[in-house]
């Protein structure tokens, strides 16, 4: 009976040895990280080097019974599973159109079309410059052609091409994309016969793209003007301005008359294609046009403080690549008005969140998810205060802000460690500790909303009685206001929101001096259970530990949800694990004997 106790104990020892070995090593190749971003925030987590929440958590769990143990581990992968759908959700965006899938859109509502093909008497609506810059037949045709022209018959000499096969000819200009009907799939003969006739088109996204650098048949152009230069920016002679880019850019040049001035040329097909805002003002302007037989050069003139000029390349790369490059900002050598006009360099951050407002107002949802991707992808410990402040505004970005406050939960310990825990709103730390995902020890959680408490009633002190603080105008002692100088019931009223927060049955260690302070200056108005007897350090019972911790069996009210904190998850599986081989190598034994 000896010799099996023994074995037993050696057993037992071997495999809480190896447990904990592999546990530790595992535990170094672990990574927090956040969901949103997984590549991009994946980094080892950083916990205080003085507290070893696994260790602690790891004798808080000795005296539980495995049916405790395995039920906690439970409630941990319930939760795991709820905070994957939780960030799912908080991710989840309306799928913003790409230019492939815009300009198919443009061809099948022929919004702002300027020429009509008539074939088999059949008319089709499209746009010259994107049938001009795509296929070889009709750009021969299509130049051959006065500018006022606006119809054009279409004969192809090839048998057997239908209306619905045109049709599909002129999508798969449009989009790349060829979808010849079924019956039609097979005839390869007609299909090789049209790409000689026609031509095979470069890649939808070269040619945009040349389009984009040459400026090649455009017939739109972009002004920016503020209220220093109105005066001389809207004279009737200027408000069509001719440029002829067919016969300048032979050879794939930037165009030279507009090269250099305050124009942006571009194609008005492609513009209403992308931006509902410029498809409207294109509209209204064609409409004002023909009822006034006019037959220059649209010019749309943009407010330079709506919508800045600086952003001008930036916001056509975008439409014609569904590319955000922020080294495409025009340098502020480039920004027309006075000296007072002066640009204060910014961060690509900062530019990111002003893009996102004009890329909201033209109505650009592509732009828009990509300065909320860039936003987001750039969040560190110094852009995350202006990415919070900004996004929780009304012109900001719930998707970010959302993403944000992410970030402060997988980083809560470092973000408490910093100077940046002092200036949080308390709307946003509310968000943070209230939160089952924080990643952070219930201790850890007080200590913080403590430190931002006393901080902030300092404060509040400062403002009231600038007296009293030392190292102001106005002190009158070098002392100054103390910490136990500050008034608990004030800091209570003041924490009463995030102290409610605050699970206070999951501190560890339960007797921990911070806690106790707490409960002793009146901060926390129900202390645990286990500090309800007569000593306040004494009155602990090991009976009451697991129904805290766990749902229902008798737990009499007392359970609160465990945070999925990662140390604890882990910790708790491993201990789970080695206590059912432990019953179960005991019962083996019982058997035996």
């Amino acid at each position: 009976m000896a010799s099996s106790l023994q074995a037993q104990s050696k057993v037992c020892t071997s495999f809480s040895s190896v447990n904990v070995d592999q546990y530790g090593k595992e535990k170094k190749r672990k990574v927090g990280s956040l969901s949103t971003l997984r590549k991009r925030f994946a980094r080892r987590r950083r916990t205080s080097k003085g507290f070893d929440h696994a260790q602690v958590f790891r004798e808080f769990l000795a005296d539980w019974s495995p049916r405790d143990v395995v039920a906690l581990v439970e409630e941990y992968e319930a939760t795991a599973a709820l905070k994957e759908i939780t960030l799912q959700a908080e991710m989840a965006r309306p799928p913003a159109t790409s230019c492939k899938q815009d300009l198919g859109l443009l061809f099948e509502n022929k919004y702002c079309s300027d020429i009509n093909l008539i074939y088999q008497g059949t008319v089709f609506a499209v746009h010259r410059a994107i049938l001009a810059a795509r296929c070889p037949f009709f750009r021969e045709m299509l130049n051959s052609l006065s500018s006022i022209c606006t119809e054009v018959a279409v004969d192809i000499d090839i048998a057997g091409v239908s209306i619905s096969m045109f049709n599909e000819l002129l999508r798969y200009l449009y989009t790349g994309d060829l979808s010849v009907a079924e019956s039609y799939s097979g005839n390869f003969d007609i299909l090789f016969q049209l790409s000689e006739q026609f031509g095979i088109p470069n890649p939808l996204e070269q040619d945009l793209k040349y389009l984009l650098e040459t400026g090649i048949y455009s017939d739109i152009s972009l002004s920016f003007t503020s209220p220093s230069d109105t005066g001389h920016s809207v004279v009737r002679g200027q408000t069509a301005y001719i440029c002829d880019h067919i016969l300048t850019d032979t050879e794939g040049k930037p165009c030279k008359i507009c090269h250099g001035t305050n124009e942006f040329w571009c194609h008005r097909a492609i513009l209403s294609a992308r931006s509902p805002f410029f498809r409207n003002v294109i509209h209204r302007q064609q409409r004002r046009s023909a009822d006034m037989h006019e037959t220059h050069r649209t010019r749309i003139l943009l407010d330079d403080s709506i919508i800045p000029r600086r952003y001008a390349c930036i916001l056509l790369r975008a439409v014609y690549q569904d590319a955000l490059e922020f080294g495409a900002v025009l340098p502020d050598s480039a920004k027309r008005g006075s000296l007072t006009d002066v640009h204060v360099p910014q961060s690509s951050v900062e530019e990111a969140m002003q893009l996102f407002e004009v890329a909201r107002f033209i109505e650009m949802d592509a732009l828009v998810q990509s300065c909320e991707d860039f936003i987001v992808e750039s969040l560190s410990l110094e852009s995350l205060l202006p990415v919070l402040r900004w996004s929780s505004q009304p012109h900001g970005s719930q998707w970010v802000y959302r993403q944000a406050i992410n970030f402060i939960r997988e980083e809560f310990m470092t973000v408490a460690a910093s100077p940046i825990l002092f200036q949080l709103d308390k709307s946003h730390l509310i968000d943070v500790v209230k939160s089952d995902f924080l990643q952070a020890g219930e201790l850890e959680v007080l200590q913080a909303v403590l430190k931002w408490g006393e901080h902030q009633l300092f404060k509040r002190v400062e403002e009231r009685e600038p007296n009293l603080v030392s190292h102001t105008a106005h002190s009158v002692s070098r002392r100054g206001l103390r910490r136990r100088d500050l008034s608990d019931v004030e800091l209570r009223d003041l924490l009463s929101d995030l102290l409610s927060c605050v699970r206070i049955s999951h501190i560890l260690p339960p007797d921990s001096e911070v806690l106790v302070s707490a409960v002793r200056r009146g901060l926390i108005s129900t202390p645990p259970s286990y500090m309800l007897g007569d000593d306040l350090l004494v009155g602990h019972s090991s009976n009451l530990k697991p129904k805290a911790w766990i749902r229902g069996r008798n737990s009499h009210g007392l359970y609160i949800k465990p945070r999925l904190f990662t140390p604890y998850v882990e910790e708790a599986k491993v201990l789970s694990h080695f206590k059912l081989l432990q019953l179960f190598y005991l019962k083996w034994q019982h058997l035996e004997i």
